[in-house]
């Protein structure tokens, strides 16, 4: 799983329709920043 894939995906959603995918931006990135949490532990 590459986060930095991923992460460019997101945020190139969020460019396409921003009022529309803000919020789901905001999920997937607190849903990335735990993964990245616990691949660190």
């Amino acid at each position: 799983m590459k986060i930095d894939n991923l992460v460019s995906g997101a945020f190139n959603l969020d460019l396409k329709d921003y009022k529309a995918s803000k919020k789901k931006l905001i999920l997937v990135k607190q849903i990335f920043f735990l993964q990245y949490l616990n691949l660190n532990l």
